[in-house]
């Protein structure tokens, strides 16, 4: 139970500064700018959030890590939005579909080590 509270905590935390240290805000939430021209972002941020509600995280996260462009701030801003509403699920979802919390923090810094940002 300790060792759940201590990641989420890292979890927030980690979500917390790169969206203040990047956007100004304690949240990186996306939203879709314009719904007559999407962009690559906002597809990949359609599919990966289609996919996490049918349970498919491992599935998203792969999706996420091969069309994510590491020189377009938008799918930091996808990337930081999905752990973030990975991050609200509860345990029994997450261990029903094989993902732990530990998974969502990993997954966290290593985004951020792919945008150049060092968290330590």
């Amino acid at each position: 139970m300790f060792q759940e509270d201590y990641v989420l905590r890292q979890i927030e935390m980690i979500v917390m500064i790169l969206a203040r240290l990047l956007y100004g805000k304690n949240v990186a939430e996306y939203t879709i700018q314009d719904e007559t021209a999407w962009t690559a972002s906002d597809e990949l941020y359609m599919r990966l959030y289609q996919m996490l509600e049918e349970g498919k995280i491992n599935e998203a996260e792969n999706l996420l890590y091969e069309e994510m462009d590491t020189g377009n701030m938008q799918d930091l801003k996808v990337a930081l939005g999905f752990y973030s509403k990975l991050k609200g699920y509860d345990d029994a979802f997450l261990e029903a579909h094989d993902y732990s919390r530990e998974e969502i923090k990993d997954g966290l810094e290593n985004i951020a080590e792919q945008f150049g940002i060092n968290l330590e």
